[in-house]
Formats: structure tokens, sequence, C-alpha cells
């Protein structure tokens, strides 16, 4: 699957590209990121793409950037109103505004890098003139910094010790993503509005207050979970069950979007395989290797049997609800990925940067395992299932 690159929805704007000015050009542009086709990891590759090439001479892509994080926003469930690239414009002065369904407002500064130094009175002051200019529309105003990179420390110390405590907050875009992610996993479970409030208790510091907020996350979460385990113990009569369906290209896709780290590692050990299958010993040896890759994963986590099991049966426990068999296959207490599907789940592996080569050498032995550098930024939640 090819992704659609910044670069190239850039160069159909024409000589001008992006400007405070050129009024159809910005408006083509955020057409094309509203697109509902697009998922979590296709702005996540948009980001890492502007920063690798915005600069001096190359003002658009951060252009590009601003209105690539702005435009999160509607994915949260929210309504967005896109500000001005250059602080220089009289029209609004902020980066983009976030609205709820009550009317609040979220200001969004985005930072491609914390250096040069951010001063947290620059969004206090937009916070203080979006209340006088629209006080009626605004309701409840907020601030919030979305940073690309760099270290973060500074800019919250200088938020604690300011008169904007209590209304702003800051939030990797790495964190936004995930973010984002967690809003669709919620949506499942809860519906989309219910989804979008309680994303929305995450992001806004007077919520943070009451821990209630945080509670309602993460009982929506173990109800979808304890849901899914349900489920899975219904076991139907052979006359009622239906057959299990093969999975298309598009639906496996979708469906490993949600996938825990360790089954992230379980699929990158399985895919780096040229044995027709491996033992659970090999396979954890391999997952070792592979989480080095996968940052939210404790540099002394310990794979073993159990682990793999979880894994697997998380995958199980999913596929089962949807009615499709599984691309995993064991047998004798030996792994492999379904031929079938090997081939779908290596592209999508590539497709997030995350590499299989010399996986394999892992279980040849169990001495010290060949390192890795981490090659993807991939923020996930660590789980079994």
């Amino acid at each position: 699957m090819t992704r659609a690159s910044i670069s190239d929805a850039l160069a159909l704007l024409g000589e001008e590209g992006l400007d405070d000015h050129n009024v159809q050009a910005k408006q083509r542009f955020r057409d094309f990121l509203h697109q509902p086709k697009w998922q979590p990891d296709d702005f996540a590759f948009w980001i890492a793409e502007c920063l690798k090439k915005g600069g001096r001479d190359r003002p658009v892509y951060y252009y590009a950037l601003q209105d690539i994080i702005v435009t999160v926003g509607v994915h949260l469930g929210m309504e967005v109103e896109y500000g001005s690239y250059s602080s220089y414009s009289q029209e609004a002065f902020w980066d983009g505004r976030w609205f709820s369904a009550n009317k609040g407002c979220i200001v969004v500064e985005a930072k491609a890098s914390t250096w040069p130094t951010v001063s947290v009175h620059q969004l206090g002051g937009y916070l203080d003139t979006c209340v006088g200019s629209a006080p009626g529309a605004c309701g409840s105003v907020h601030g919030v910094y979305v940073i690309c990179r760099g270290p973060t420390q500074e800019l919250i110390a200088q938020i604690k010790g300011s008169e904007y405590r209590s209304r702003l907050k800051v939030i990797s875009c790495d964190d936004l993503i995930r973010l984002w992610k967690l809003k669709n996993s919620l949506q499942q479970a809860a519906g989309p509005d219910r989804a979008a409030h309680l994303v929305l208790s995450v992001l806004l510091p007077f919520e943070s207050v009451n821990v209630g907020s945080l509670l309602d996350i993460i009982e929506e979460v173990a109800a979808r979970q304890v849901c899914e385990e349900a489920a899975d113990d219904i076991r139907l009569s052979p006359e009622t069950s239906p057959p299990a369906q093969p999975w298309q290209q598009q639906e496996l896709w979708d469906f490993l979007e949600v996938s825990q780290p360790t089954q992230i590692a379980l699929l990158m050990a399985l895919a780096s395989s040229s044995e027709p299958s491996v033992s659970s010993a090999v396979l954890a040896s391999r997952m070792q290797v592979a989480a080095k890759q996968l940052p939210h994963i404790p540099t002394d986590y310990q794979f073993n049997a159990k682990t793999i099991g979880g894994a697997r049966s998380g995958f199980s426990k999913r596929g089962h609800l949807l009615g499709k068999e599984s691309f995993l296959d064991v047998a004798s207490g030996r792994y492999r990925i379904k031929d079938d599907y090997k081939g779908w789940i290596c592209a999508w592996l590539r497709e997030r940067g995350l590499n299989v080569n010399g996986l394999a050498t892992a279980g040849q032995n169990h001495a010290q395992p060949p390192a890795f550098e981490p090659i993807s930024r991939m923020r996930l939640p660590l789980g079994e299932d």
C-alpha cells in the first residue's frame, strides 16, 4: 500500500502553495486532511515527513504540520477552526481552536520543537484574547501545547508557575495520535459521543481534578474487554456456528491497527521466520529482540510462553467476534503465520517502519541477541491481549 505524502499534496496546490493570503490553497489542503479514510498512522507519517523536510527555507512544511495537528481535533470529535500560519497575521493569532459540543474551547499551539524556548504567556494571552473577542462562542477557554520533539520539562515548569496553570496542558504529537487511537477504541464500546466526551476529559485541565473522569475512561476500556471475553466464552454448537470467513487485506490491516505491543512483537518474530514453524522458546527470543523497536515495552520486560499465549489469545478473541478465521496457526507447540496472510502482515509491518531483518538469528542460540536501534515512534499501551 502506497501512502500519500504531504509533498504530493503540496505539489497539487500550485506555485503559491500554503500561505495566509492564499485562501483557496489553504481550503484545498484542509479538505484533503478532512477525508474520513485517513487513519492515525497516516497523520503520524505526515507529521514525521513535515518535521524532516521543514526548515527556514521550506516553511510550507511547518504550515502543513500546523494544519495536520489542528485537524486531529476533528477525529477526536470536535469542531475545528484554523488559525494563522504567521504571527504577524491580524486575523487569528493562534494556530487553531477546537470546540466541544458544550461550546467549550481549546486553543491549540503546535510546536515543531521546544527550542527556541516557548513562553507560556504567549498562549495564555491568546486565551484572554479568545474570551474577549467571542465570549458567547467560546464559553470556557483552555489551551494545549502540542509538542512534536524536544524536552517538555521546562515548559511544564513554566505552566505550573504561571497564572495559567489551571488552563494549559502539554501533549506530545505521539501522545496526540495515541489519544486518537484510544478514542477509536472507546468508540466501539461506548459510541462516538461518549468517546468524544471521555477524550475531552483528558485534554481539559479542569477535568483532571476530578478522579471520576479518569475512572470513566478506565471503566469503558475494562467493560469492552469483559464483553469480548464473555463473547469468546460462548460456545455455539456445530449446527448453529457460522463458518469462519477468510480475511480481506484491508480488513486485516484495519484489525491490526489496535494491536498491543506484545502482539506486534509476536507478528514481527513470526514474519522474520523462514522456517515452516517455530517453537515458543525460539519465538520468545525473537520477540525479545523485536521489542527493542517498540518504545513502549519496558527494557526489562521478559517474553515467555505465557506472553505468547496472551498475545495470540487477544487476536483470536477479537477475530472470533468478527467471524474471521485465525491468521495464526499453532500445532504441537509450534507457531506460524498462515501462508495466505504472511505477505499482508509483512507489508503492514513495513508500512510502520518495523524491521524484521535479523530477528531469525535470535532463536539459533540463546546468547546475547543482536541489538536494533528503535526505528518506529509508535506509542501503544502495553498489554497481553
